[in-house]
């Protein structure tokens, strides 16, 4: 959609979804699946950590990251 952007989406694990917003919707595989058939995602880090360091940015060539805005404790 944008020129010159790759979309790089990170699917975190059933583990931290259980422990940082409860049990999930879907398991590891269906929200991979989910994400795969997005017409906009160039690539699917999985798993991804739930709370970014700046060496899995740096590791991963990553310039920006949108997080949803609920107060976890990370």
């Amino acid at each position: 959609m944008f020129k010159h952007v790759h979309l790089i989406v990170g699917v975190a694990c059933d583990k931290e979804i259980l422990q940082y917003k409860g049990i999930g919707v879907n398991n590891d595989h269906e929200r991979c699946e989910n994400v795969k058939h997005c017409k906009w995602v160039d690539e699917i880090v999985f798993p991804c950590p739930w709370v970014i360091s700046e060496k899995f940015l740096d590791d991963t060539d990553i310039d920006y990251v949108a997080h949803d805005d609920l107060p976890y404790e990370s």
